[in-house]
């Protein structure tokens, strides 16, 4: 499968992209992205958290219902 994006990994296609789903499916607010952000730090690899805050304003989309089946089969949940 050829995924579409560029060197800041930016994709156009939904399934591909970084999104924060709430298990409830309810849109997440600013504490759960705040959240998000804090655990991306912790991990012990490179994240440049603040170049993502810099660079990306969180947006609501809303997902077909086949890339939510292939979001949830990727991610084993």
């Amino acid at each position: 499968m050829r995924r579409l994006g560029d060197e800041n990994l930016d994709t156009t296609v939904l399934s591909d992209a970084m999104l924060l789903i709430r298990k409830d499916l309810t849109e997440p607010d600013a504490m759960d992205i705040e959240g998000y952000y804090k655990f991306m730090a912790s991990l012990p690899l490179s994240n440049d958290v603040q170049f993502i805050k810099d660079n990306y304003d969180p947006s609501t989309v809303i997902l077909t219902q086949a890339e939510l089946k292939t979001i949830r089969e990727r991610n084993e949940w």
